[in-house]
């Protein structure tokens, strides 16, 4: 490869994997949200400004923005209020209740919250039973046997780096940020051409899933625990309890996401 393709291929392999994780991730709570009957007002693959999308006859509004690191779906009346165009907010009509996810019962929104997560898992592992296909491991059922044993190795490994970290056993040098698994797409590449991309994709797919499960603020995880004190206490955490811990399990996760790019510049410095 040129220089210049050594820096494009993975570039673009990092960001379409992410497009495509992302969106299976956020589909997941959509489909679980449409089961429900909660309205979902935004699907947003991207942070930040629209570059392009459409509104459905369901007046959900699909949008592609320009920052494609992640995405989001908005439902309606998140917290049992409607934001009204000036910044105000009114409570929901009873008419509207049973659409709103903030009026639902405590199951239903934690099962709303759990499909995320549980989408990228059963992705990844139909990606590997595809990988098991192509390759002649496995076929017929035996492949989508291979895929949940193949996911369950994933995790168990992210799950066992995660507890290392936690218990200070593992080097937070060993963490790879997304420069690392650009450079590993671009190898997948370049070593086993699309199956290699398929099966770092599945990887990547099971690692996100089981991170968002991680009981922090602003993950998955963090939403679920909110939940159980719901459940618990038999009424919602406080707003303001919720916007510090938000603040504080971003600044968790910006600091950890920036310290895995920092261990990617020191690998790629280094050779």
């Amino acid at each position: 490869m040129s220089a210049l393709e050594q820096v494009l291929v993975p570039a673009l392999v990092f960001l379409g994997m992410v497009t495509l994780i992302a969106f299976v991730h956020e589909l997941g709570h959509f489909l679980a949200a449409r089961c429900c009957g909660v309205r979902v007002e935004v699907f947003s693959v991207g942070f930040g400004r629209e570059m392009f999308g459409r509104t459905d006859r369901r007046g959900t509004r699909w949008r592609f923005a320009l920052l494609p690191l992640g995405g989001y779906v908005k439902m309606f009346a998140e917290n049992g209020r409607v934001r009204l165009p000036g910044g105000d907010s009114r409570p929901v009509t009873a008419t509207e209740r049973p659409e709103s996810y903030g009026c639902r019962s405590v199951g239903v929104r934690a099962a709303i919250v759990c499909a995320g997560p549980l989408a990228n898992i059963v992705f990844a592992v139909l990606l590997l039973a595809g990988v098991a296909l192509a390759t002649g491991h496995a076929s017929g059922p035996g492949a989508l046997v291979y895929g949940v044993e193949r996911a369950l190795v994933f995790a168990a490994g992210n799950l066992e780096t995660i507890a290392g970290l936690v218990a200070g056993e593992t080097a937070g040098a060993d963490i790879v940020g997304p420069i690392g698994v650009a450079e590993m797409g671009g190898e997948s590449v370049a070593r086993y051409g699309m199956l290699g991309i398929v099966a770092l994709t599945a990887l990547v797919s099971v690692n996100i899933g089981i991170i968002n499960l991680l009981p922090i603020p602003v993950l998955d995880g963090g939403h679920l625990v909110f939940l159980a004190l719901e459940r618990l206490r038999g009424y919602p955490v406080g707003p303001r309890l919720q916007r510090i811990s938000a603040l504080c399990g971003l600044t968790a996760v910006l600091g950890l996401s920036l310290a895995a790019m920092l261990n990617d510049i020191v690998r790629l410095a280094i050779g």
